[in-house]
């Protein structure tokens, strides 16, 4: 899973396709290259996006603000609180272009950079720079979580 150039060529392929997706922690990096590298964002080679800003093997909190009108009601339950141990800041000419024409920003951390964004003209394809899978139970699902699976459910129901 280390290996960024298999990582990339995955993620460029299930982009392409209709099919529901959900990318979370350190591969959020990986999704934001292949769509530097997918869009020619990066024509003068600089560095755009950092590397992880949280240092060691720790999980550090990440207050979330829901921005769009789907995220705002997915959290108006729970905690905007979220456990993280990837964090990475991109050049902000790099977020405007992606977000003019690439994706949406569906909510943004404390640092008020993307924190979880999706891609424009697709049904559902998710990635957040924390894991919603580690506060999900069972019994009480992230609702990202939650709405990934449903989503998965109902495009392999058609």
């Amino acid at each position: 899973y280390q290996n960024l150039f298999f990582l990339n060529g995955i993620i460029k392929k299930i982009s392409s396709l209709s099919v529901p997706t959900l990318i979370t922690g350190e591969s959020y990096r990986s999704f934001i290259e292949v769509l530097i590298q997918l869009y020619q964002l990066n024509k003068l080679e600089e560095k755009l996006i950092s590397d992880n800003l949280i240092s060691g093997n720790s999980f550090e909190k990440i207050e979330i603000t829901p921005h769009s009108s789907e995220f705002i009601k997915l959290y108006e339950n729970i905690s905007k609180i979220e456990l993280s141990s990837s964090r990475y800041s991109m050049y902000p000419q790099l977020t405007e272009e992606l977000i003019s024409e690439i994706i949406d920003v569906e909510a943004y951390n404390q640092f008020e950079e993307a924190e979880i964004v999706s891609l424009k003209n697709h049904d559902y394809f998710v990635a957040c720079g924390f894991c919603p899978q580690i506060s999900s139970t069972r019994e009480l699902p992230h609702p990202i979580i939650y709405t990934f699976l449903r989503s998965a459910l109902i495009h392999h129901e058609k």
